[in-house]
């Protein structure tokens, strides 16, 4: 999703669905994302971030109020907990 400059990365995935693979990937596209967000210096944005059905109404909410530093969903809270 493109809004201006940012640009919001998003994987859906089942609720719970926190396999190891899931864990690898999250970990890599944040790392990537970081590091992506540092050559451009400003001029884009990237969030990126995995969604679940249960986190749809947080996530549009967010969109609709023009909030792109996100509230993290639960899934992807979950996958960064199994991360550490």
């Amino acid at each position: 999703i493109k809004k201006g400059n940012d640009i919001i990365v998003i994987e859906i995935k089942s609720s719970g669905d926190t396999k190891e693979q899931n864990v690898a990937k999250n970990r890599a596209a944040m790392k990537y994302f970081e590091e992506l967000n540092n050559k451009l210096k400003g001029k884009q944005t990237y969030h990126f971030t995995f969604l679940s059905t249960e986190d749809y109404t947080a996530f549009f909410k967010s969109l609709r109020e023009k909030k792109f530093k996100m509230p993290k969903s639960g899934l992807q809270a979950d996958l960064e907990s199994k991360s550490d």
